[in-house]
């Protein structure tokens, strides 16, 4: 029946008697549990790649969209591929240029990962956000209530 209706049959639980089994897509399962794990542990991981080549100001727009990913919880992976020639500035061009991005994350995050070579053609470094970043922001918005005058509400209206 689960077959004709193109469902897999799995078993919910072995223990019980008798064994309860339900009719559900098994990879569509598997695939919410990956992404239930991934949340408990400390937020997605979001990638963005960056270029030997990028110009400052690209730099601070894609670090300023690092941080904002941070913000919400979510780890960051800042890819490096490295083309051709670029791969024999491996040791200087590319890792200062990664640990530039890490200096720049600095205030909101803190580098879980960084490669010490080459992985594959590329170089990363994961940036985990820090533990207060998501406090920050509601003792801001508290701060910013609690500094509005009550006073000047009432003579309004």
């Amino acid at each position: 029946m689960a077959w004709d209706r193109g469902l897999d049959l799995v078993e919910v639980n072995p223990v019980a008697d008798p064994p309860v089994c339900k009719m559900m897509d098994f990879g569509k399962l598997r695939y919410e549990q990956s992404k239930k794990r991934v949340t408990a542990k400390g937020g997605e991981l979001k990638e963005i790649g960056i270029s030997l080549k990028i110009s400052p100001h690209d730099l601070e727009v894609k670090v300023r969209q690092g941080k904002k990913f941070l913000e919400k919880g979510n780890k960051v992976k800042f890819n490096l591929p490295l083309r051709g020639r670029e791969k024999t500035f491996e040791k200087s061009l590319a890792t200062n240029l990664l640990k530039k991005v890490a200096e720049l994350m600095l205030d909101v995050g803190t580098v879980e990962q960084m490669s010490k070579g080459m992985v594959g053609n590329r170089l990363f470094v994961i940036i985990s956000p820090s533990r207060g970043s998501k406090k920050r922001e509601s003792e801001t918005v508290r701060y910013e209530n609690e500094t509005k005058d009550p006073q000047v509400n009432e003579k309004e209206g």
